[in-house]
């Protein structure tokens, strides 16, 4: 996945004293005493107080497990020093992000997931690539945003409404975690069962803090016996962990409530009744479709005078038996430049933090106006757009009734863009579990299970949407190099830049945006070449390490993501998987 590390100037100017470039004024812990408490201030106790208090006691104690983890001699990745510091960090975490905005940004990274690593993956990274040098300049960096963040939770102007919602979101973190999708997802399950520990004495902290913690420890109960009994690294039906939290975020909101205040979920559900929201909740739009939106963009999705030569329509790349794909490798294009890149399925689109397999477009308004007007795909012109849909009397006063300003280039898109957002539906096995109306098989719970743990593939293809959008706001894509041959079976590297062709950086060739596997069944062939006939090819791709694995030229173990490495799934564990892919994430519709 990619991204680097950037600073907002503020943190920057805070962070300088952190690395001893400007002088300080505020008086900080001493590192050798960091397991100690400094003095508490003299300050007005405000109703998120105890929360700022117990979150600047989870730093200092973090930073203890930091000091510890110093002092080995050889840091190793997984380590007991290691998980130590990844659980206490964990505990610190939530506090941190809210109430110590210039630690967060060093230690976790930029508030928006996905905009760059902060000093704990760093550490991480080099860890896992034995370089002590660069491990020991993180570690550098974690103590000292260790150390500012307790100095910032000390002085936090800390209310209790924000308190309250920061415990709610912990809770969908923790099904994050628990699923391996979380924005910076540590190397190993082991370690990523730390991080869930972690999180889990932050929600009991803060649950005693707001009042009666009984019913958030009762939901906490069978999370807390599954981690308990996970120290070996096996954690088993994560899908029932995962829709456990759900149940931990609406106990805190209901305790919140009894303290008189209202937090709202970590994300609005697609179906309302679903309350108990989790990681696997799926989120309904931003902005609600009108019917009459939706149904003229239904109309001129099949309108086949939207192209040139009136030679097709949307529906005609985009097949509702297909999840809304064509079947093809590519499809056929209407000038002399090949269409050199397959036709994704639009299922679940509104999820897609950008457009196009290089993400050149972000909006899907955007990208269905930019089909319409790219000569190898539709070939039409705003003018004609307009024209063909002033034509036609039933289509002209049917965007009339949808839109004030009547007939544009831009209104048909937004129409087109309704219908697709409209597809949506929630009714796909894996979003019925979720919200408790059915039970998953065996065969299923253990898909699920490869999916997010051993395999890999929720660190890229994030649940609910099972793609490349980082939650809560779905807004930050996921582009990976996977090493994808020009063909299945060959050894030579595909030669489409993908990414780089709009970045122009060198870290983005050959990188392309992850998309959705809902569906999948119905969607071959797969990649952005459709290079791959079945799922049972993919899963092997994976499985031997993607390019790299396959011994494709032209990429590299730097270069290829390095969530993409050799998973040596045993063929019960490759059944499982594609059971989850084709059965448990396919929509009955469709």
């Amino acid at each position: 996945m990619q991204g680097a590390l950037r600073l907002t100037p503020l943190a920057l100017a805070l962070a300088c004293g952190l690395t001893g470039g400007c002088r300080r004024e505020r008086p900080q812990p001493h590192a050798a005493t960091s397991a100690s408490a400094a003095p508490a201030r003299a300050r007005p106790r405000l109703d998120g107080a105890p929360l700022a208090e117990i979150g600047a006691r989870a730093a200092r104690e973090a930073l203890a497990a930091a000091d510890s983890l110093a002092r080995e001699a050889t840091p190793k990745i997984d380590g007991p020093a290691h998980r130590l510091l990844r659980e206490r960090v964990a505990t610190a975490a939530p506090f941190v992000r809210v109430w110590a905005s210039a630690a967060s940004e060093v230690l976790l990274g930029p508030a928006r997931p996905g905009e760059g690593a902060g000093a704990m993956a760093s550490l991480d990274a080099a860890l896992d690539a034995g370089d002590a040098a660069q491990a020991t300049a993180e570690l550098g960096r974690v103590r000292q945003a260790l150390r500012l963040a307790a100095v910032e939770l000390e002085d936090a102007k800390a209310t209790l409404d924000r308190g309250a919602e920061l415990l709610s979101d912990a809770a969908y973190e923790l099904g994050l975690q628990l699923l391996e999708a979380s924005a910076a997802s540590p190397s190993t399950t082991t370690c990523a069962i730390a991080d869930a520990r972690g999180t889990v004495r932050a929600i009991e902290l803060g649950a005693a803090a707001l009042g009666d913690p009984a019913p958030v420890l009762a939901a906490l109960g069978p999370i807390s016996r599954a981690l308990d009994a996970a120290a070996a690294g096996a954690l088993a039906d994560r899908f029932a962990l995962a829709r456990a939290t759900g149940q931990v975020g609406l106990a805190l909101r209901v305790l919140a409530g009894a303290r008189g205040t209202r937090v709202r979920p970590p994300v609005a559900p697609l179906v309302e009744s679903d309350t108990a929201v989790s990681a696997l909740t799926l989120p309904r739009p931003r902005a609600r479709v009108r019917p009459e939106v939706a149904a003229v963009g239904a109309r001129l999705f099949a309108d086949r005078r939207l192209s040139r030569g009136s030679r097709r329509a949307c529906a005609g790349c985009h097949l509702p038996t297909r999840a809304f794909a064509d079947g093809l490798r590519t499809p056929p294009s209407l000038d002399a430049t090949p269409i050199s890149r397959n036709t994704p399925s639009l299922t679940y689109g509104y999820l897609s933090a950008a457009q196009r397999w290089d993400g050149r477009v972000i909006a899907p308004e955007d990208q269905a106006l930019s089909v319409l007007h790219t000569s190898s795909e539709m070939g039409v012109t705003s003018d004609e757009i307009v024209r063909v849909v002033e034509a036609d009397p039933d289509a002209r006063d049917a965007m009339k009734a949808a839109f004030p300003d009547g007939v544009t280039a831009k209104n048909v898109s937004l129409a087109i863009a309704g219908y697709v957002e409209a597809l949506a539906r929630g009714d796909a096995r894996i979003d019925r579990a979720a919200r408790g109306e059915l039970a998953l098989s065996a065969d299923e719970r253990a898909g699920f299970d490869v999916f997010v743990g051993k395999g890999r593939c929720s660190r890229c293809h994030v649940p609910p949407s099972f793609g490349g959008s980082r939650p809560r706001e779905f807004q930050v894509p996921v582009f990976a190099v996977l090493g994808v041959p020009a063909r299945e079976g060959s050894r030579a590297l595909d030669p489409d830049l993908g990414r780089a062709a709009v970045t122009g950086r060198d870290v983005d060739r050959h990188a392309f945006k992850t998309p959705t596997v809902r569906d999948a069944a119905a969607t071959a062939p797969y990649f952005h070449n459709g290079a791959f006939a079945t799922l049972e090819a993919v899963v092997d791709f994976y499985d031997r390490g993607g390019g790299v694995g396959l011994g494709v030229a032209g990429v590299t173990r730097e270069q290829q993501d390095p969530d993409v490495r050799p998973l040596k799934l045993s063929a019960d564990e490759r059944r499982a998987l594609l059971v989850f892919l084709k059965e448990t994430l396919r929509d009955p519709s469709r």
